[in-house]
C-alpha cells in the first residue's frame, strides 16, 4: 500500500525553493574567460549576488534533449531547442556567427543555493552550427573535451567570416575609440536605449551588430545587443532590468561576418576569413 504524504510533507515537498531551474551561460570570444549572455529556462528572471558582483539570468523557454555518449565516439553531446515561430533566433543568426561560442549548461536550486556557481554542471562545451524551420531553433553543443588546445571556430569552407572580431585572424584593433567607448550613460539612457555625448561623433548604424556591457551598479556585467544606433545613441535588441542611466558602460562595435562590413566598416579586407565567391549552383550543372 502506497504510503499517504501528510499535508505539511506535501507543502514542503511543493515549495518553490525545491524546484529546479536550469540556468545557461553564454561566451562569445575566446579564450572564453567572461560569460557575455545568462539565461534561466523559467518564466521570470534570477538574480545572485557573488563577491559584490550581482549577476542576473534572464528568462528563457527552452527544451533539451537528453546527454548523449556512444561508446565509439570520444566526443559527447547535447542539444537545446528554442520555441522560433516568428523566426526571431533565426533572423539574428543570419548575420551573426555563433558557432564556436562556448556553453556552459546547470541546474540549481534557486531558495537553497545563493551563489550560482554551486550549481550542478550538466554539460559544458562549444555550439555547432544551429538548424532551424518554421517553429523550432536548435543548436548542438560538443563536449568541451574535443576542442582542448583547438582554437575556435576551426577554418571552414563558407561565405560568412568566422574570425571572432578583434582575434588574431581578424587583425581589427578593438582598443580603439573608433571600436569601444566606455562612459556613463547620459540623461535620456534608459532599458532600451544609450544616450551619451561620446557617442555624438559616430554616424547612423555604426555601432549595430555590436553590444553593451554595464560595468557598474545592480547590473554589472550584463550585457545587451545592440539593434540600432544613430548619432549620439544606441538603441538594445533586449532591454536591461533596470535604466543604465548613470551607469558606467562599454559600447563595442560589431560585425555581421560579411565581406561587405569587412571592407565599408573595417576596411579589413585583406583578413577577411570567409569564401564570398563560393558559387551557389556547380558549374558541372550548368
Amino acid at each position: 500500500m502506497p504510503r499517504v504524504l501528510s499535508k505539511a510533507a506535501l507543502r514542503e515537498i511543493g515549495k518553490e525553493a525545491l524546484a529546479p531551474r536550469e540556468i545557461i551561460d553564454v561566451s562569445l570570444t575566446p579564450p572564453y574567460a567572461v560569460w557575455d549572455y545568462h539565461f534561466v529556462n523559467d518564466n521570470k528572471a534570477v538574480t545572485f549576488v557573488c563577491d559584490g558582483v550581482t549577476t542576473t539570468y534572464t528568462p528563457l523557454g527552452f527544451s533539451r534533449g537528453p546527454y548523449q555518449s556512444e561508446s565509439d565516439e570520444s566526443v559527447d553531446r547535447i542539444s537545446i531547442a528554442l520555441d522560433d515561430t516568428n523566426r526571431v533566433w533565426a533572423n539574428i543568426v543570419q548575420g551573426v556567427l555563433i558557432q564556436g561560442s562556448r556553453i556552459r549548461l546547470r541546474k540549481l536550486f534557486k531558495g537553497l543555493q545563493t551563489n550560482e556557481q554551486d550549481g550542478l554542471r550538466i554539460f559544458d562545451g562549444f555550439l555547432g552550427a544551429p538548424t532551424f524551420d518554421d517553429q523550432t531553433f536548435s543548436i548542438e553543443i560538443r563536449s568541451i573535451v574535443a576542442y582542448i588546445e583547438t582554437e575556435l571556430p576551426p577554418r571552414t569552407f563558407q561565405s560568412g567570416c568566422n574570425y571572432f572580431l578583434g582575434s588574431t585572424g581578424c587583425g581589427v584593433d578593438m582598443s580603439t575609440p573608433q571600436n569601444t567607448r566606455t562612459f556613463i550613460a547620459g540623461a535620456g539612457s534608459t532599458k532600451y536605449r544609450v544616450r551619451a555625448p561620446e557617442l555624438n561623433g559616430y554616424q547612423f548604424r555604426h555601432w549595430e551588430s555590436g553590444y553593451v556591457r554595464v560595468l557598474s551598479g545592480s547590473e554589472k556585467g550584463s550585457v545587451r545587443p545592440i539593434g540600432s544606433s544613430a548619432i549620439g545613441q544606441v538603441n538594445l535588441m533586449v532591454p536591461f532590468h533596470h535604466t543604465v542611466e548613470g551607469r558606467e558602460v562599454s559600447v563595442v562595435r560589431g560585425c555581421r561576418k560579411t565581406k561587405n562590413d569587412c571592407v565599408s566598416r573595417y576596411d579589413n579586407i585583406n583578413n577577411y576569413g570567409g569564401f564570398s565567391e563560393i558559387p551557389t549552383t556547380p558549374i558541372i550543372d550548368e
